[in-house]
């Protein structure tokens, strides 16, 4: 998610201090890298090696209401849950 954020953040608001090599290539070849060192990691042999691929899914579906959400302009509720922890947006 981060590198993610890496790209977007100098995509959309920092343009002109966009560098493809520094913010797409790095971001993508580590994200890479570490997908395979996930998989590699865990050798799905019984069910309980199915929890890291459970929480991923929750993951995708987290950040998939997330993104319906935020496109819809509905945003009052994460404000809300920011207040709720004591943080001032």
């Amino acid at each position: 998610m981060a590198n993610l954020a890496v790209f977007l953040f100098y995509w959309r608001e920092h343009r002109d201090e966009f560098n493809w090599i520094l913010h797409f290539g790095f971001p993508i070849a580590s994200t890479l890298v570490l997908l395979y060192a996930i998989q590699q990691s865990f050798p799905l042999a019984t069910p309980f090696d199915l929890a890291p691929v459970v929480n991923g899914v929750w993951l995708l579906v987290g950040v998939a209401i997330l993104v319906v959400l935020r496109s819809r302009g509905n945003e009052e509720w994460l404000l809300k849950a920011g207040q709720s922890i004591g943080e001032s947006v």
